[in-house]
């Protein structure tokens, strides 16, 4: 049995466009806090890492044959 997703087009590119801000904020106070040279930063580091990674996987399950993005 396969199952199809069908999510809407703009959604998705808002979601990718605040993502993006999102990241370029992580990375930025990530290095504010890395100046001050506690483990603030590296935890910083990190949680920009994973969310990173969250919407690289979200990004590669929107490219499956298996999810169909209207408009």
């Amino acid at each position: 049995m396969v199952v199809l997703a069908t999510v809407h087009g703009v959604p998705q590119i808002m979601f990718v466009l605040v993502s993006g801000i999102g990241v370029a904020l992580s990375v930025l106070a990530a290095q504010r806090l890395l100046l001050k040279r506690g483990l603030g930063g590296y935890m910083a580091l990190l949680s920009t890492a994973a969310y990173v990674a969250g919407v690289t996987v979200w990004c590669a399950l929107l490219a499956t044959p298996f999810v169909r993005v209207i408009y």
